[in-house]
């Protein structure tokens, strides 16, 4: 082969000879018969770079004469039928660990696998009736699986981002109807505080286009000089639900946060200068889950009051009877409740008092002990 590439290069750009022409025809039959034993010998040891580059000697050499058909054919079936053997055999292999990854669910084992088979497929050409698509066609399915949910999810993220966004601007009726269907096309709930968000902002986005077309057609039977009115009630009425809005995410907010104290302070000076939007049934409805939180807090300090007074008693009984029945390492029940109950500073501040006192008697009634 190699001087067969000489002769012919020299043809080209060598000294012309008539002798040329007989050495590379003579190099080209000798090739020939090399090429098929090597090609025999590269099959039967599955040798697939050899028998490739022999076919693509074949193919791409510029032979003086064409070379038998019958041999080129035999050549290129034989190297296509090894290249489908170990693609086979890498997918029988492949099968193995596709089915062990998951077993173990390890989704990106998986996927690594999985692109591996693909790669493969192609060249094993397996047919669809096959056994080894029955004992891997679960594992690629749960794969498949994987994959739309993934994507469902992303998408999902993607249209409450889109719809967070929206909230936070200008944004028509009809735009934010579409938002809030991309959203729950996805067949999954809606965050609370975005439904919230979302379905305020839609009411009184129909409120105030609704008020709009009535003015709308109330104008249009009235006389002109009544125009300028119907323009300033419509922005009220715009001005209005926005500030209803806008004065509902405060309070949400206070609540979130266990800002009780504030929230009822809020309400009561928006009830003194703007009674309608106090009235508003979002500010309402926020009204009377304030009312439970602040049932609940007062509960919370009731207890918390009983607990504490309880260490107290404890605490005095302790010093009197320090000799007979001397304290404990342990902190007492009600000293425990206390702690966990407390929130507010100042109870917090008088659970660390007494706790110090409690450790400081206990801790006075060793060394009493001590030197008994």
């Amino acid at each position: 082969s190699s001087r067969s590439r000489h002769t012919r290069y020299i043809s080209v750009t060598g000294v012309q000879t008539c002798a040329l022409p007989i050495y590379i025809r003579t190099f080209e039959k000798a090739r020939l018969h090399e090429i098929e034993g090597e090609a025999e010998r590269a099959l039967r040891a599955r040798q697939l770079p050899v028998l490739t580059g022999i076919r693509d000697e074949m193919s791409q050499t510029q032979w003086t004469e064409p070379l038998p058909s019958a041999v080129v054919k035999r050549i290129k079936d034989w190297t296509h039928s090894l290249i489908q053997a170990n693609a086979r055999e890498a997918l029988e292999r492949l099968e193995v660990e596709v089915n062990a990854a998951f077993g173990e669910l390890d989704l990106e084992r998986g996927r690594q696998l999985r692109k591996q088979w693909r790669s493969h497929e192609g060249d094993a050409a397996l047919a669809e009736d096959e056994p080894i698509w029955e004992r891997v066609g679960p594992a690629l399915e749960w794969l498949d699986a994987e994959d739309k949910r993934e994507a469902s999810e992303r998408d999902y993220q993607r249209a409450v981002l889109q719809l967070e966004q929206a909230l936070e601007g200008e944004v028509s009726a009809q735009e934010l109807e579409r938002l809030g269907h991309d959203v729950l096309k996805h067949e999954r709930e809606m965050p609370a505080a975005l439904a919230a968000r979302y379905r305020t902002r839609l009411a009184s986005l129909e409120v105030a286009a609704r008020q709009r077309h009535r003015l709308l057609l109330t104008a249009t039977a009235l006389v002109i000089v009544f125009i300028a009115g119907a323009v300033g009630l419509i922005l009220r009425g715009q001005v209005h639900a926005r500030r209803v809005t806008d004065t509902a995410g405060v309070l949400a907010a206070m609540l979130e946060q266990r800002q009780l104290a504030e929230a009822r302070s809020y309400l009561m000076g928006l009830a003194e200068r703007d009674r309608r939007t106090a009235n508003a049934p979002a500010i309402v409805e926020l009204e009377a889950r304030l009312s439970g939180k602040e049932e609940e807090e007062a509960r919370r300090a009731a207890e918390w009051k009983e607990a504490f007074e309880s260490t107290e008693r404890e605490l005095e009984v302790a010093f009197e009877r320090a000799e007979d029945a001397p304290l404990g390492d342990d902190e007492p029940p009600p000293l425990k409740q206390a702690r966990s109950l407390a929130r507010l500073p100042d109870e917090k501040a008088a659970v660390d008092r007494i706790s110090r006192q409690w450790a400081r008697a206990a801790h006075e009634a060793q060394i009493g002990r001590a030197h008994v």
